[in-house]
Formats: C-alpha cells, sequence, structure tokens
C-alpha cells in the first residue's frame, strides 16, 4: 500500500495500467472496514495492521488521484462514498491521537539509506511527522477529486480543503522552529515535505528551500531521505528552480543513488530496483531486488525533465522546461508520442509529434515564431491555434 501510494504516478505514465490501477482500487474498497480504516497490505493477508500506517492507506486516495491526473474520473465518482467514509476515520485518528505530532506512524519514510552501508537505518524525523503530512496531503487529494467530481462531492471537497488548511497551520506550528528556519529535527524530507504542502509562510519559503539546498550539498549532493522523501524530493528541487541539482543528483552512480544501484561493482541491477538502497550490504530478509517502491522518480523524470503528462486519452501537455536539453517517446494507444527541445548559441528549437487523433498542449517559454507543421510553415488558424505561449496541436509534427 505504501508503494503503491507512492508509484503509482509513475506507474500510469510509463505502462498501460489504469485498468489494474483501478482493480487496485476496487480492492482497497472491498477492505475498507465499517469505520472507513484500511489495513497496510490489501488484499489484508499475513502482514501489517489495521488501521494502517497513514503514509500506507493513502494509496486509496492516491491512486483515485493519478487516475483522474490520467484521464480517468470513474474511479472517484464509482468510490466516492468510500473517499468520505476513510476521510471519517481520518479525522477519528486524529481526534484519538489528540494533536497531528501525536499520531502513530509504525512505517514512516520507509528504507532511508543509511550512511554507511549494511548498517541499519538511515536518517528519519521524528515519529509522526511522515504521517502528518500525509493526513494533509491525503485530504488536499480528496478535495480535489470531490470538485472533478461535482454536484455533492464539492460540498464535500469545501470540508476536506478547510480541514486540511486548519491540519496545515497545526503543522507548521508543530514542527517548525522559527529561530533554526527549519522543520522537526532538519532531515531531508522535513525540507521537502513542508514545501509540498503549501504551509511553509510566504515569507519562510526562499529559506526553507535554500536550507534544502545546503542539506544537499552536505550529503554530497545525493539524496539521504527513504521513498516518501524521493517521491517529491525532484519535483521540489525542479519546481524551485534548482532542476540541474536534481538530474545531477540522478546522475550519480556513488552510494547512495540510483546510478549505485545499476553500476556498482558487486551486483549491478538490470532491469529492476532494488527494495534497500544498500541491499548487497543487507541479509536475505526485506530484501528485494526486484521493487517499485523507488520508482515513483519516473514521474519526476517524465512531467518535469521530459516536460510531458498525459491528461486524458488522447490528450497530452508538454511543457519545454528548464534544462539544456531533453527528448522523450511515450508510447500511447494511438502511436507515439515525441517530444524534444534544445538550447544551442543562445536560440531554441523544439519538435513535437503527435499521433494521429491525438491532441497535444504544447507550451513555450518564449514569444511564438517560425511555426511549422509536417514541414508546412504556419500561421494562425492553419491547424495551430496560437494562445501565447501556447500551441495546440492535433496529430502531425511541430517544430520551432
Amino acid at each position: 500500500m505504501g508503494d503503491a501510494s507512492l508509484s503509482v504516478e509513475s506507474m500510469l505514465l510509463h505502462f498501460d495500467m489504469a485498468g489494474m490501477a483501478a482493480a487496485f482500487v476496487d480492492s482497497m474498497v472491498d477492505e475498507l472496514g465499517a469505520d472507513g480504516s484500511l489495513p497496510d497490505v490489501v488484499p489484508y493477508q499475513r502482514y501489517g495492521g489495521r488501521p494502517a500506517d497513514l503514509s500506507w492507506s493513502s494509496a486509496l486516495v492516491s491512486s483515485m488521484h493519478a487516475l483522474w491526473e490520467a484521464g480517468e474520473l470513474g474511479p472517484a465518482r464509482k468510490h466516492w462514498e468510500a473517499v468520505r467514509l476513510h476521510v471519517d476515520n481520518l479525522r477519528a485518528q486524529y481526534h484519538k491521537a489528540g494533536a497531528l505530532s501525536k499520531l502513530p506512524e509504525p512505517y514512516g519514510d520507509w528504507c532511508p539509506p543509511p550512511e554507511v552501508p549494511g548498517t541499519g537505518r538511515g536518517e528519519r524525523p521524528s515519529k509522526g511527522f511522515a504521517a502528518a503530512f500525509s493526513l494533509i496531503h491525503v485530504l488536499q487529494q480528496a478535495a480535489d477529486l470531490g470538485t472533478a467530481v461535482g454536484g455533492t462531492a464539492a460540498q464535500d471537497a469545501q470540508e476536506f480543503a478547510k480541514l486540511a488548511a486548519a491540519l496545515g497551520a497545526e503543522f507548521h506550528a508543530s514542527f517548525f522552529n522559527p529561530t533554526l528556519k527549519q522543520y522537526d529535527n532538519g532531515a531531508m524530507i522535513t525540507y521537502v515535505l513542508p514545501l509540498v504542502l503549501g504551509v511553509v509562510p510566504q515569507s519562510d519559503q526562499q529559506q526553507i528551500f535554500q536550507n534544502l539546498l545546503m542539506k544537499v550539498q552536505r550529503s554530497n549532493g545525493t539524496w539521504t531521505g527513504g521513498i516518501i522523501n524521493n517521491r517529491f524530493l525532484f519535483d521540489v528541487l525542479h519546481d524551485h528552480g534548482a532542476a540541474e541539482v536534481a538530474l545531477a543528483m540522478l546522475q550519480r552512480k556513488d552510494y547512495p543513488s540510483y546510478g549505485y544501484m545499476y553500476f556498482n561493482p558487486y551486483e549491478p541491477a538490470r532491469e529492476c530496483m532494488w527494495e534497500l538502497p544498500d541491499a548487497p550490504f543487507e541479509g536475505t530478509g526485506m530484501n528485494s531486488r526486484n521493487h517499485h517502491m523507488y520508482s515513483s522518480v519516473g514521474h519526476y523524470l517524465l512531467t518535469r525533465v521530459a516536460g510531458v503528462k498525459q491528461v486524458a486519452a488522447g490528450e497530452f501537455v508538454a511543457v519545454v522546461g528548464q534544462l539544456q536539453r531533453a527528448s522523450t517517446r511515450m508510447t500511447t494507444a494511438r502511436g507515439d508520442l515525441h517530444f524534444s527541445w534544445s538550447r544551442e548559441s543562445g536560440g531554441l528549437s523544439v519538435e513535437a509529434k503527435v499521433p494521429v487523433g491525438g491532441r497535444a498542449h504544447i507550451y513555450l517559454p518564449a514569444a511564438l515564431d517560425a511555426l511549422s507543421l509536417d514541414g508546412e510553415q504556419l500561421h494562425q488558424g492553419q491547424g495551430v491555434q496560437e494562445v501565447l505561449p501556447l500551441v495546440e496541436l492535433h496529430g502531425g509534427t511541430f517544430t520551432r
């Protein structure tokens, strides 16, 4: 459940698995208790407990949210009463704990890399920090879904958003140290998650982000958090103007890094990811070499680095990003979508190929000129709808 909540967006971007994700939502609803609780594992067999760690039970809403972002709102419509019931359970867990900072957290930010391989657990925030984040994040996502579903769900969404805002204020008051300008104990994840939630006051946002950059620098330019940290770390770096820092982190091959999994001298991975960042130095228990919980980084690579996102069946958004160059190909039911750009000699070159029957909204960082479609120069109204800096392309090849 925890793994699914973090990697479902990446999976939906890389594979044709909307049907599988929707079926898993059905299974989670089947396991939903009369009190709205979920277990750590679905189907509930052998492992975990009930109620789940809040970062694990978040899979229900995050899966629906990811499907909606991929153009599939059906699961949220179908299971809206389950969402309401589950939110009631989250509210009950919060009241039972007595405070956001006292929420139970069996797992938290799972499997952070130890500083020295083979020496146990790595850097973590205080117990309950990740659970508090996940509770608020689920409420924010449920509010998004309710607004999209409409009707009485939209009224629920207003209530969820109001509760998320109140808990966000409590999160800041509970964990923020105004003297040190940090949240909780200063672990890497404690800089990342408050920025994701949007709970950092405007006056402190720049300093919190700069402290995150300094934390990365002190950590030898790599990540020190676990699976929750890594789901959001690269997005935060990119979205706050440090795309090069995020990409450089992913290009590393020393420990700990994604590259280390594939280029280490002991047992380099081939097609799969490890469960533990220091797998060769750990024992045989819970140490899979074929695990997806760190694969959430694929969402960052496609949506930020490549700048491509599917928003509905056959409909895409493509955004020219901050980097010098990027190129990607996405296989879709209608054919391959290609999108690339390059900044050379002060100029910008962009190319997009959209399959027949598809539609792409292409966002450029500058005024449009020298546009062409399938080799023919275009003017407004000739197959391309110009709404600066947006080009709407219905099949064919766009170049700039």
